[in-house]
């Protein structure tokens, strides 16, 4: 993959351009000294272009997870099975996002083997914010390679 020039973590999300809370996550994405990939089947080009930025970068076709799983830091997606897998395989740390029932009881097996950690389904975008702060911070504290700019505005 090519990903974003610079020196932060690579970030890959696999999102889904109907999730509810899809502005926020870019928003948080689009903030981080990282680099991040995004792939967002269907997107509109109006949204890809509110966020693109020389740190967020937009895939127009599907990336080979197994490629991208050997250089990704981190991987944000909505906890398909392969998905996670294919991360979890190659240890690179997830944060999931469910949008339907399989892919809950996905993210829930996932995080029990403390392999990722989730947005619980239908929980309130607060819940989203804190979780994605949670992740990020302990990376950066505890791991070390995420050097957060500002996450969200309070």
């Amino acid at each position: 993959p090519k990903w974003p020039t610079g020196s932060g973590p690579k970030i890959f999300a696999y999102l889904k351009p109907k999730f509810p809370h899809l502005d926020f996550v870019l928003t948080v994405l689009s903030r981080l000294d990282a680099r991040v990939i995004s792939y967002i089947p269907g997107l509109a080009t109006t949204i890809s272009r509110n966020f693109e930025s020389a740190s967020l970068s937009f895939s127009p076709t599907p990336l080979s997870l197994a490629e991208v799983s050997k250089e990704a830091d981190y991987a944000i997606c909505h906890a398909g099975a392969g998905t996670i897998d294919v991360f979890a395989s190659a240890g690179v740390p997830q944060f999931l996002i469910p949008t339907q029932m399989e892919q809950m009881m996905n993210a829930t097996r996932a995080a029990e083997a403390g392999v990722a950690m989730f947005y619980p389904q239908n929980a309130q975008p607060q819940v989203l914010q804190k979780l994605f702060k949670q992740f990020f911070k302990f990376h950066f504290e505890v791991v070390g390679k995420l050097q957060l700019k500002y996450l969200i505005e309070n």
